[in-house]
C-alpha cells in the first residue's frame, strides 16, 4: 500500500460512518435511471442482473478474472446500472488497474452525479496515485451535484483529506469545518483531521485539545493517544507526552512499531518529530 492510500484509510473509513445516514443507497445492481430497463428489454435485463449477481459471487470466490468478465457482461447488457459499474470499478482496483477502474467511475458518475459513492472512489485511486490535485478536482465536481446532508458531508471531508495532503491547509480546515457542520454529531475522524491541520501549521495547543476530544470521542481510537504525544512533545512536555503514549499503549500494544509508519502516513507534509526515546523510557519503567 502506498503512503498516500494507507494515509486514506483514515479518512475514508470515517466517511463510510458519515454516509450511512446518507447518500445515494445500493440499489442491488438495478438500473439507476428507469428509462434504462425499457432500452435494454426485459431479456436483457434479466441477464444483466444474472450476470451483475454472477459477478459479486465470483468476487466473493476471489476470481477476479471470472468476476471482471461477469460483470462486463451485465454493463454491456445495461449500460445504465450504476452499481454494476461501482462494482466493475472495485475489480479492476483489485487487479491493480486503476485505469480501468477510473473509467468505470467515471461511467457511474455520468449514470448519476448525484451518487457520492463513486465520487469518493474516484477520489481514493487518485490518491493511492499520488495525485492529490485530480482528487480535489472530483470532490470539487462532487460537491457542484450533490444535495446536503451527511452524503455532502462524506465528500467534504474526502476533499478536505486531499486538499491537507496537497499541502493546502487552508482549503483543508474549511472542508473540514463545513462537513463537521452538516453531520448531527461530529465524528472523531473529522476531529482528528482537524488536528493534523493544526499540527501542521504549528499550532501545537489547537492540535492537542482536536486530539484529546477525539481521543474522549473513541475510548477505542487508537491513534488519537498518539498523536497527543506528538502535541504534548512539540510542547516540550515530556511528562504528558509519556502519558499519552502510556494510554496509546493500553490501546494497541505495538504502537511503538507502527509509530514511523503513522509518522508518514499522517504527517506528508510536517516532520511530526520522534518519540522512540520516550518509548525507551516506558519500556524500562516495566
Amino acid at each position: 500500500m502506498s503512503l498516500l492510500a494507507a494515509a486514506a484509510v483514515f479518512v475514508f473509513a470515517g466517511c463510510a460512518a458519515a454516509g450511512a445516514a446518507g447518500g445515494g443507497g445500493d440499489t442491488g445492481g438495478r438500473s439507476v435511471q428507469a428509462g434504462a430497463s425499457a432500452k435494454a428489454g426485459d431479456g436483457d435485463m434479466a441477464r444483466a442482473k444474472k450476470s451483475f449477481y454472477m459477478g459479486l459471487t465470483m468476487i466473493n470466490h476471489g476470481d477476479l478474472d471470472k468476476a471482471e468478465a461477469a460483470l462486463a457482461e451485465a454493463a454491456r447488457l445495461d449500460p445504465q446500472s450504476y452499481n454494476t459499474r461501482l462494482h466493475l470499478a472495485k475489480v479492476y482496483l483489485k487487479k491493480k488497474n486503476p485505469v480501468k477502474a477510473i473509467g468505470q467511475c467515471r461511467a457511474a458518475i455520468k449514470i448519476d452525479p448525484k451518487d457520492r459513492r463513486a465520487y469518493s472512489m474516484l477520489m481514493g485511486v487518485y490518491l493511492d496515485m499520488g495525485l492529490a490535485k485530480q482528487s480535489i478536482g472530483v470532490g470539487e465536481e462532487a460537491l457542484k451535484s450533490l444535495g446536503p446532508g451527511a452524503s455532502r458531508a462524506s465528500v467534504l471531508v474526502n476533499l478536505g483529506w486531499s486538499y491537507y495532503v496537497a499541502g493546502d491547509l487552508d482549503n483543508a480546515q474549511a472542508r473540514f469545518s463545513e462537513a463537521g457542520g452538516l453531520l448531527k454529531k461530529k465524528g472523531p475522524w473529522i476531529t482528528n483531521d482537524m488536528g493534523l491541520v493544526y499540527f501542521a501549521r504549528g499550532e501545537y495547543e489547537n492540535a492537542l485539545a482536536e486530539f484529546r476530544e477525539a481521543g474522549r470521542m473513541n475510548p477505542k481510537g487508537r491513534l488519537a493517544p498518539y498523536f497527543a504525544a506528538l502535541a504534548e512533545s512539540r510542547l516540550g512536555d515530556r511528562e504528558g507526552a509519556k502519558e499519552s503514549l502510556r494510554e496509546g499503549l493500553k490501546r494497541d500494544p505495538k504502537l511503538p512499531s507502527k509509530a514511523a509508519v503513522y509518522n508518514a502516513q499522517f504527517f506528508p507534509k510536517a516532520d511530526p518529530g520522534d518519540l522512540s526515546g520516550l518509548f525507551k523510557e516506558l519500556e524500562r519503567e516495566k
